[in-house]
């Protein structure tokens, strides 16, 4: 797999405020109008925050992310949710779908 990159494929992202203390590259979810926050194990996340400056994040919100992933996790579609340390974790009761073209090492690429 290294000699493959999904890196930017379909990415699009938007400006929000942060609420609470959010770091590059970790799972958000929306917090209020045109803002979000870190997320709880079990939430439902509407993207991955890319950039962190000022009290302001760029979000991605489409395309595929390459994110820290937790056991069960998986290649194909698969519920998941926000596992709370910022990446993701199968979640067959409350998590939405969504498709994970590559799992491994403790790390997935999430179609969002």
């Amino acid at each position: 797999m290294n000699n493959i990159s999904f890196e930017g494929i379909g990415e699009t992202a938007a400006t929000f405020a942060c609420e609470g203390a959010v770091a590059e590259g970790e799972m958000v979810k929306l917090t209020g109008s045109g803002a979000v926050g870190p997320c709880a194990a079990g939430d439902r996340f509407c993207g991955a925050a890319l950039c962190v400056r000022d009290g302001y994040t760029s979000v991605q919100l489409d395309g595929l992310v390459q994110v820290g992933a937790g056991d069960g996790v998986a290649a194909g579609w698969i519920k998941l949710s926000a596992d709370g340390r910022g990446g993701v974790q199968k979640d067959e009761s409350g998590g939405n779908p969504y498709l994970v073209v590559s799992a491994q090492d403790g790390k997935a690429v999430v179609k969002l």
